[in-house]
């Protein structure tokens, strides 16, 4: 591996921990200088390590853009995985964000062959605009399913939160493949 790529992995290593705490991009330049303090502190011999350090590209903008390539990767990931699940189940939030967007949180369960465990993940959150009625919420989450080439063959299981516009005042609704 290049030193470029060492670099470059250091980096997603940082941007990974940065997002996994819910820290700002910003603080990747205060990780660095941390970095380099401990180094002077702990080893004599540090030209190779603090030239390393210093080599480690941390800017907010690269790390939003190596935070968008995970978001991507991982993404990709879920899916591959999903179409290899013998079925799965999927669990619907209606909510608002903070400053009061509607929103629709889709959540799935499923057997993940390859390590032979069940995972729960959050699949998507979908923008809401305008009216709520079931209907209108069918229509989203129908456009979402069909665009990510989700099986409904394999949804065992449909849930919501059992707000009114979920199941309706008078019919329960049913997804029918």
């Amino acid at each position: 591996m290049s030193d470029q790529e060492k670099s470059t992995e250091a980096a997603l290593r940082v941007c990974w921990t940065l997002n996994k705490h819910q820290k700002p991009f910003s603080d990747s330049e205060i990780v660095k200088e941390c970095m380099l303090a401990a180094v002077t502190a702990l080893f004599e011999e540090k030209k190779e390590v603090v030239a390393g350090i210093q080599n480690i590209p941390l800017s907010a903008r690269s790390n939003t853009r190596r935070t968008e390539i995970l978001a991507a990767d991982i993404k990709i990931t879920l899916f591959e995985l999903l179409q290899k699940a013998p079925c799965y189940a999927i669990a619907l939030d209606e909510s608002c964000d903070i400053v009061d967007d509607e929103q629709m949180s889709i959540f799935v369960i499923f057997l993940d062959i390859e390590s032979k465990t069940f995972r729960e993940e959050l699949l998507t959150i979908l923008p809401l605009k305008g009216n709520t009625q079931g209907e209108d919420l069918f229509k989203v989450i129908d456009e979402f399913v069909t665009k990510s080439n989700i099986s409904y063959d394999k949804i065992v299981s449909l849930s919501t939160d059992g707000a009114p516009a979920m199941i309706g005042k008078e019919k329960e609704r049913k997804i029918q493949a």
